[in-house]
């Protein structure tokens, strides 16, 4: 979350609202495969890596700041990708 510029991490959910998600084989395949590249990641970059136990992120360990996620989101969007309506 933003708020006045400065990134506030929280994952936005209470203890009552957070669920545990079946994943298929693809996506659950896919995910190990991300999480086998961050390791090679975390182990080239050596003792610099910045290691926040974010899914995604920078090849250094550092997550990326939301507002960055959201300009290449609209990027795209403008380029044809369709808008989500949920």
């Amino acid at each position: 979350m933003v708020v006045d510029g400065m990134v506030i991490e929280s994952d936005g959910k209470t203890e009552n609202a957070q669920h545990v998600l079946a994943l298929d084989p693809f996506t659950l395949a896919v995910l190990k495969t991300h999480v086998e590249t961050l390791d090679q990641e975390r182990a080239d970059f050596g003792p610099d890596y910045q290691d926040h136990g974010v899914l995604f992120c920078w090849e250094n360990g550092k997550p990326p700041h939301p507002d960055t996620i959201t300009r290449r989101f609209k990027k795209l969007a403008a380029a044809g990708l369709p808008r989500s309506t949920c």
